[in-house]
């Protein structure tokens, strides 16, 4: 009986998909695209993650939501687990960004929401200042999984740009927070202490893997952001 009642509800959701999707808000549907508007919710990293098997719908979701991109034709790295495949590389955004932002579209489409929900509204909170950049330390990069034995077996979400490192961010007034100075920031409630614990919380909501000072310490200066189909968050 059980099983009878689940294929009858599985069948009856089926049969009202469209209505289900009108219903319920995007936040809380895992079968939606993320509203760029609206807070992260639950499934916002698995919405996010699933992005990476629809190129069109991503590149689509991103100018939706008043971002520009140039899509990057997909290429075989220097070595076997290395490339890119679906990428593009970040040409508007509501920050900008001190070098040159080349990653999946996955990961294009967590930093929209990202700066807008997390970084924006984290800096005014505590900072008093909106911010206007970001330095990253980087997206690509042919490699392993780097540990505190050194590198790893499996390749790091790195060797096919899906992941990218945060290292500052630059406010309007001109000062700039810097990760591995600021962190500790008052033994960690000093205003951009708190400014970057709220990042860090923040992305955990959007990304599937986020590494931060407390992971270990090749993290020390920086966020680690990937779109990893499984993650952590430390």
């Amino acid at each position: 009986m059980p099983l009878l009642l689940a294929a009858g509800a599985g069948l009856y959701a089926a049969g009202h998909y469209g209505r289900l999707q009108e219903l319920v808000p995007a936040r809380w549907n895992p079968w939606a695209l993320p509203d760029p508007a609206e807070p992260p919710g639950w499934f916002t990293s698995w919405q996010l993650a699933r992005l990476a098997d629809d190129a069109p719908a991503c590149l689509g979701w991103l100018e939706r939501a008043g971002v520009a991109v140039s899509p990057v034709p997909d290429r075989d790295g220097p070595e076997p687990g290395c490339g890119l495949s679906g990428a593009a590389t970040l040409n508007r955004s509501h920050l900008r960004y001190q070098s040159r932002v080349t990653a999946t579209c996955p990961v294009l489409a967590g930093l929209v929401l990202y700066e807008r929900h997390v970084l924006i509204p984290a800096a005014e909170r505590h900072l008093g200042s909106k911010p206007v950049s970001v330095r990253h330390l980087g997206t690509y990069a042919c490699r392993a999984v780097r540990t505190d034995r050194g590198e790893g077996g499996r390749r790091s979400q790195h060797a096919t740009a899906n992941a990218i490192d945060i290292a500052a961010i630059t406010l309007a007034d001109g000062r700039e927070t810097v990760l591995a100075r600021d962190w500790a920031e008052g033994d960690g409630a000093g205003p951009r202490a708190l400014f970057w614990r709220d990042a860090h919380k923040g992305a955990c909501g959007i990304f599937r893997t986020v590494l931060g000072p407390e992971y270990n310490a090749l993290h020390r200066d920086h966020f680690h952001l990937d779109m990893a189909r499984f993650g952590i968050c430390r």
